[in-house]
């Protein structure tokens, strides 16, 4: 991963098979950092030069993870309203796949 993480820093895939990594062994604090990280990535508009759009379920990955490491384990009013507000910007119409309706398309 450390090859990777070096030639693609800016792709949020990199840093979410680090936080599964760091998971697998147990290792919480950078495993929280990682998916953090991803989520940050995520969450850039637009996303970075090179990387790909991170859909919902990336998205579920990652807030599962980082809120299973994270140290406080309290989901927070404004945690809470981060979540809402990342979901809410890949439901834009016309962005993602997604129609006029929030359907689908």
């Amino acid at each position: 991963m450390t090859a990777a993480a070096k030639y693609h820093p800016n792709d949020y895939r990199v840093h979410h098979l680090r936080a599964i990594a760091y998971a697998d062994r147990f290792e919480g604090e950078p495993a929280f950092a990682a998916a953090q990280r991803a989520a940050e990535l995520c969450d850039a508009t637009p996303p970075p030069t090179g990387a790909p759009a991170c859909g919902d379920a990336a998205r579920s990955r990652l807030a599962l993870l980082a809120s299973h490491y994270r140290s406080d384990r309290e989901w927070t009013a404004a945690t809470l309203a981060a979540v809402v507000v990342s979901m809410r910007k890949i439901r834009e119409p016309g962005k993602w796949g997604w129609g006029e309706t929030g359907k689908g398309s």
